[in-house]
């Protein structure tokens, strides 16, 4: 079978509690997991979430005429 394929989006500042993925394409699933390192210690991958961007709601999204 097809694994998939990952790729490094980001890595974070110690402390950072979230990770900002705007910009991405509304209506597809991307698939995240995560892991800790501290020093040398790297834990092992997080279970898989998956999140499916939509139009940002108002009053947040663009202003339409």
């Amino acid at each position: 079978g097809s694994k998939p394929t990952w790729t490094l989006v980001a890595t974070l500042a110690p402390g950072a509690g979230q990770f900002d993925d705007s910009g991405l394409d509304e209506g597809v699933t991307y698939t995240y997991r995560v892991r800790h390192k501290h020093g040398t210690e790297v834990t092992a991958w997080s279970n898989e979430d998956q999140a499916t961007p939509g139009p940002i709601p108002e009053p947040y999204g663009p202003i339409r005429p």
